[in-house]
C-alpha cells in the first residue's frame, strides 16, 4: 500500500539476495511463535523486558555479520544494561523459575530480532522492500 502512495515501483529481489531475505523470513516466523508463547506463559512486563534485550545483541551480531568495530564504550554500556534487566527481572525470579522453556523462548525470540535487524542491513533494498519479502516468507 505504501508503495502504491508514494508512487515507488516494486523490486523484486535479484538472486544474490534471495538466501538472506528467505533467512530473514524464516527467523522473523520463528520470532513471533517463540514471542507469542512467552506472552502466553510468563507476565507481559517480563516478556517485553526480555524482548527489548535485541538492541544489546545487535552489537554482537553486528560485528559478527557485518565486521562492525567492538569499542569498549559500547561492551560497557551493553553489559550495564544486561546488569539492569537482571536486575529488574529479579523481581520475577518465581515466575523464571516455573516457566523456564517460556524464558528460552523470548530469549531466542530477542535474539532472533537483533539477527534479523542485522541482517536488513547487509540487503541492498529499502525498508519497505524487504519488509514486504520478508513478511510475505513468515506470514504464509
Amino acid at each position: 500500500m505504501i508503495k502504491i502512495v508514494t508512487k515507488q515501483s516494486f523490486v523484486f529481489p535479484k538472486k544474490e539476495s534471495r538466501r538472506d531475505i528467505l533467512l530473514i523470513g524464516l527467523v522473523h516466523g520463528f520470532i513471533l511463535i517463540f514471542y507469542y508463547y512467552a506472552l502466553i506463559k510468563l507476565s507481559v512486563s517480563l516478556a517485553v523486558l526480555l524482548m527489548y534485550t535485541a538492541p544489546l545483541w545487535m552489537l554482537f551480531f553486528a560485528h559478527w555479520l557485518i565486521g562492525e568495530k567492538l569499542s569498549w564504550r559500547a561492551l560497557l554500556t551493553t553489559g550495564l544494561g544486561f546488569v539492569g534487566i537482571i536486575l529488574v527481572s529479579l523481581a520475577n525470579i518465581d515466575l523464571i523459575a516455573t516457566t523456564p522453556l517460556a524464558l528460552v523462548a523470548v530469549l531466542m525470540a530477542s535474539l532472533g530480532f537483533a539477527f534479523v535487524y542485522v541482517m536488513i542491513k547487509r540487503i541492498p533494498y529499502s525498508a519497505i522492500d524487504v519488509t514486504i519479502f520478508r513478511d510475505s516468507i513468515a506470514f504464509p
